[in-house]
């Protein structure tokens, strides 16, 4: 299946599957108080923040191990891999109830919910295998299904629970930890119809899956940390009531994410097979589709302030109206780090995962600085500023690293290099 055809599918995919933030919009804005949403947001941040100490990003092995064992290799690969995570639940449950306190403060709630986290956590990994399989295989159509069932059921669990039922913010919750138990289910019958899962397992595959894992852990966390800090920031020193109206406008930017993870989906499996052959045709098929990429990610955020003010007008309570001044700055970060992901898979690809999670980390490192300048200094959008600007250095770092680990013919139009 071709780039584009494969890009339509993940792009239809993400979004219809990110249909079930924006049809609850109105529905949880209507039976939520803005304290309740921003209680919501914080906690789905904490999940984002738990699944890499939990999966030990077993994921991105997959699709760094996939071309280079044959199909035997690969179900012992997968087998042994997933042993992982069932020791890594039991250490995070307890870091969760050392450090209950401390997660006290910003989740505000009692010991059960905040131990719901790492469950929810954890539920997401057989999931998350499978459409990686899918995504790495160039099988989009059944990534798609995969996808969309999960987020049906949701959504339907999420109507049922906090509209029926009336269970609120919980019942928000409860409908996500009950979608992943039912799909990791369905995702391990699909892994044993894949033949992926045998009697056997291989210690050095363990091994390599958490040497390979392990430094990727603090380019995830520091990545998660890095798009979630604004939100952190704003419960800490502004309160969860202006936490849930910066959070409306970060959903309504979840436009820009939603164009960026779908491009980056079909990127990365078409990157890397076009890299592996090697040829200058293909390079050179990559650097066209790149600058296109970086074309449409300048625009995305001006695009999404012009229809902006729809959002508002049909479908966002009143009580959150003053979200619209936050959804242009972010979805400018949103749309630089999709620029970012258009160059930083070369440095992946070359399984450079320590270069990755230096620049991760430093990226956190200035984004933290950043937003607590202008937290003081602009208020709640002070933090999207901070970010935008933070990606939009990365980039250029990002770019010039790219570069330099793995050479493209980025001005091959200039030198007369033969298509």
């Amino acid at each position: 299946m071709n780039f584009f055809k494969s890009l339509s599918i993940y792009t239809t995919t993400s979004i219809l599957n990110s249909a079930i933030p924006f049809l609850l919009l109105p529905i949880l804005t209507n039976y939520l108080s803005v304290e309740e949403y921003g209680l919501l947001a914080i906690i789905q941040i904490f999940i984002i923040f738990t699944i890499p100490f939990i999966s030990i990003n077993i994921q991105s092995t997959l699709q760094l191990e996939y071309h280079d064992l044959d199909k035997e290799q690969f179900a012992l690969w997968v087998s042994s891999v997933l042993l992982i995570p069932l020791i890594t639940i039991f250490m995070v449950l307890f870091f969760f109830i050392l450090f209950e306190s401390l997660i006290h403060r910003f989740v505000d709630t009692s010991l059960l919910w905040i131990l719901i986290i790492p469950l929810i956590a954890f539920m997401q990994v057989v999931p998350q295998t499978i459409l990686s399989i899918y995504k790495i295989s160039e099988r989009p159509i059944d990534y798609a299904k995969y996808q969309l069932s999960l987020t049906a059921i949701n959504l339907i669990l999420t109507l049922g629970l906090v509209v029926l039922l009336n269970l609120n913010w919980e019942g928000r919750v409860l409908a996500i930890l009950l979608s992943y138990v039912i799909f990791s289910m369905i995702g391990f019958f699909l892994l044993l119809k894949m033949k992926l899962i045998v009697l056997r397992v291989e210690k050095k595959y363990i091994k390599k899956a958490v040497q390979l894992g392990t430094p990727l852990i603090l380019h995830v966390v520091s990545a998660s940390l890095f798009m979630m800090s604004d939100r952190l920031f704003i419960s800490y020193y502004l309160g969860n009531q202006a936490l849930g109206i910066y959070a409306v406008g970060a959903q309504i930017a979840m436009i820009a994410l939603i164009v960026q993870q779908s491009f980056n989906q079909a990127w990365v499996p078409y990157l890397f097979k076009n890299l592996k052959s090697g040829l200058m045709e293909n390079k050179i098929k990559i650097i066209n589709i790149s600058y296109i990429a970086l074309l449409f990610f300048m625009i995305l955020p001006f695009l999404i302030e012009l229809i902006n003010p729809l959002f508002f007008n049909f479908f966002i309570n009143e009580r959150f109206i003053d979200a619209i001044f936050y959804v242009f700055w972010i979805a400018l970060g949103y749309s630089l780090l999709g620029m970012y992901k258009v160059v930083t898979n070369y440095i992946f690809y070359e399984k450079r995962v320590k270069l990755l999670s230096m620049m991760s980390f430093l990226s956190l490192l200035i984004n933290l600085i950043l937003n607590y300048v202008l937290i003081h200094k602009y208020g709640a959008i002070g933090v999207a500023y901070g970010t935008a600007i933070t990606v939009a250095i990365f980039f250029i770092i990002a770019f010039i690293i790219a570069n330099r680990v793995h050479k493209m013919p980025w001005l091959y139009f200039l030198k007369g290099v033969n298509k």
